[in-house]
């Protein structure tokens, strides 16, 4: 068995840090005022600023490994 770690890239041009590999760290629930929670990729980008990222947003982020980004395989900004 093998155990890697996940990357997330966001793949809308209006994403924060779009097309920039964030490593997952976590997964929380997130609430602002006036909203439903919402589950969250807990993210750390390499400059250890970190965000939360809807799960639920399946079509604007990809899923990588760290192998996906030492051979430059990092998903194209799409939208």
């Amino acid at each position: 068995m093998t155990i890697e770690d996940a990357y997330f890239v966001g793949i809308h041009r209006y994403m924060f840090r779009c097309g920039i590999p964030a490593k997952i760290i976590g997964v929380s629930i997130i609430t602002h005022e006036n909203t439903a929670p919402k589950l969250c990729y807990h993210v750390e980008y390499s400059d250890d600023v970190t965000d939360w990222k809807a799960i639920a947003d399946t079509g604007n982020y990809k899923i990588i490994s760290f192998k996906d980004i030492l051979v430059e395989n990092i998903p194209k900004v799409t939208e």
